[in-house]
């Protein structure tokens, strides 16, 4: 599994002068307007959907836990592209050079989210009510225990945060700064760390996270359904504003941006 993502993905380039192979290659996923991010998100359903199919018509555990990983994936970067918009919106910022996205993204806001990540995996694993009939709790655990989840599913995730081609770039950075933090005697033994749980619990308050079941993890149809009144429109964003996830955008904002 590890060796076909490199196949996909390409096998990375050095880290050490910071910059991306791809550097002025953006995910549209994570830099978009709400409206942009809903529609491409709806538009990934039938793919992530082929795999579940897949799965009932092999009985393959693999293809349930390729959907789950895909659809974890971009679940996140699209709710964390959702309030990275609306933070850039309050800072008053309304164009960003590559330069500096790339600073905000190629920095320890990749453990950040990866730690999210790792909840929305969990989240659509074990809420998977095709997935606990037919496979059960303890494949689920197994799989969230083995090489697989926890080296390939970074790179997923990387994919759809900075594209496929600037993937194992990101995943490399995202392992140094691993690397840093633990070499300046940061404990990151607690995974995910609680106040990660925290934050998916407060996304999960104000409708930003839905039913996996329904390929909505990130629940993108109830907001596409919003953009037209602006009451609700006004009501997510004031909702959106007192989360975490926000205000360590806005100081990300203040750092990388400004």
């Amino acid at each position: 599994m590890l060796n076909f993502l490199k196949g996909i993905f390409g096998t990375g380039e050095d880290v050490e002068n910071g910059i991306p192979p791809h550097p002025y290659k953006q995910s549209t996923l994570f830099i978009g307007s709400p409206e942009d991010i809903c529609r491409q998100y709806l538009s990934m359903e039938a793919k992530t959907q082929s795999f579940i199919e897949l799965s009932k018509t092999s009985n393959s555990f693999d293809h349930f836990a390729n959907a789950q990983m895909r659809q974890a994936a971009y679940s996140t970067v699209a709710i964390h592209g959702f309030v990275f918009y609306l933070a850039l919106n309050e800072a008053g910022i309304t164009r960003i050079e590559p330069e500096k996205i790339n600073s905000l993204i190629y920095s320890d806001f990749l453990i950040d989210i990866y730690d999210f990540s790792w909840v929305m995996l969990q989240h659509c694993l074990r809420l998977s009510e095709y997935g606990q009939s037919n496979f059960g709790q303890e494949s689920i655990t197994s799989f969230l225990n083995s090489d697989i989840a926890s080296e390939g599913f970074a790179v997923i995730v990387m994919s759809y945060l900075v594209s496929e081609e600037n993937a194992l770039f990101a995943d490399k950075v995202l392992q140094n700064q691993i690397k840093i933090k633990e070499m300046y005697g940061q404990n990151l033994d607690e995974f995910p760390k609680k106040e990660t749980v925290n934050s998916f619990q407060e996304m999960t308050e104000i409708k930003m996270i839905g039913n996996p079941n329904e390929l909505l993890a990130f629940d993108a149809k109830y907001h596409q359904s919003t953009f037209s009144h602006i009451d609700l429109v006004i009501d997510t964003s004031k909702k959106i504003s007192k989360t975490v996830l926000f205000n360590t955008f806005m100081q990300r904002i203040s750092r990388h941006l400004i």
